[in-house]
């Protein structure tokens, strides 16, 4: 007879066990039942939820404050995990979802100019200095870098800040040497930019230019200034001629902090010269700008006509 079955006989003769049999087994039972629970509550209730981000079941909704505090959480491979019985979550109280970026208005087109009117805009920049809203930059590359998220197509008088903005940059342009060259990028929630270069200055480049501000190029609607200037850095400028109207949804120390990177990487004395559109004296992104032309030895200026 094997050794553990003589253990059991022993054990089940014993005059404890004869005693306590009854509670004894019921204890075991309950044990045995809470284990099994406790494993079946990992596979079955286990819902995936975490602060800060989405796994498993859909719970954008669910409002964090609901979770944090009330159930049991762990950590798997460095998330921060929530025990949520599955049959709660219809009921927990939801935040509402994040708003999406600013719509862009359908008449985001500007009407084309005829041949006759480019003509004219090339004729009037013709043997002049570049003036950027009273900027006067010199440098053999010029990237134009500008803001097109949705507040800068609200109407400040007879046109809105882009179309003010827009034919600015026309000016701008046509009063470049053939031999510069320039590039123009615009920014919102993405990045476009005319050439994946800075073109040469030439007249088919200046048309080519103003019809490209011409088109129906959608970013979408926030303001990644972070984005635009690494686009325009990247292209190796003398002068970056940056316009914003707001705050940029980056943190101003994350962009000095890429911009200083990436001039040091491509263009160590690149100037930065900034137009703050309708900005508010010290706010925010008036002071990123001011940080950002006080690095580079850049000017800045304050539109608001």
């Amino acid at each position: 007879m094997p050794a553990w079955i003589e253990w059991a006989r022993g054990v089940a003769a014993h005059p404890f066990f004869k005693k306590h049999s009854t509670a004894l087994i019921w204890a075991a039972s309950v044990a045995f039942h809470l284990i099994l629970l406790a494993m079946l509550s990992r596979l079955v209730v286990h819902s995936g939820a975490r602060l800060g981000g989405i796994q498993g079941f859909q719970l954008a909704n669910v409002d964090p404050k609901f979770l944090e505090g009330h159930f049991a959480k762990i950590e798997s491979k460095g998330e921060k995990l929530y025990l949520v019985p599955t049959e709660i979550l219809a009921a927990a109280p939801s935040v509402p979802p994040a708003a999406p970026d600013p719509p862009i208005p359908a008449s985001q087109p500007f009407d084309e100019e005829s041949p006759a009117a480019i003509e004219k805009i090339l004729a009037r920049g013709a043997g002049k200095k570049l003036n950027f809203f009273g900027l006067h930059p010199a440098g053999q590359t010029v990237i134009f870098v500008i803001d097109v998220s949705g507040s800068m197509y609200e109407k400040t008088g007879p046109v809105t800040r882009l179309k003010r903005t827009f034919d600015e940059i026309k000016q701008s342009v046509a009063t470049l040497a053939p031999e510069q060259r320039f590039d123009i990028v615009l920014f919102a929630s993405r990045v476009a930019s005319m050439s994946e270069k800075p073109l040469p200055a030439t007249q088919e480049n200046k048309i080519r230019a103003i019809r490209f501000l011409n088109s129906d190029v959608d970013v979408g609607g926030t303001t990644d200034l972070g984005a635009g200037l690494s686009t325009a850095l990247g292209m190796s400028p003398d002068i970056v001629l940056l316009l914003t109207d707001g705050e940029a949804n980056t943190g101003s120390t994350t962009i000095l902090a890429e911009t200083r990177y990436l001039r040091r990487k491509f263009c160590p004395n690149v100037e930065i010269d900034a137009v703050g559109f309708y900005l508010e004296t010290g706010s925010v992104p008036e002071k990123l700008l001011l940080s950002l032309t006080n690095e580079t030895k850049g000017a800045y200026t304050r539109y608001l006509p």
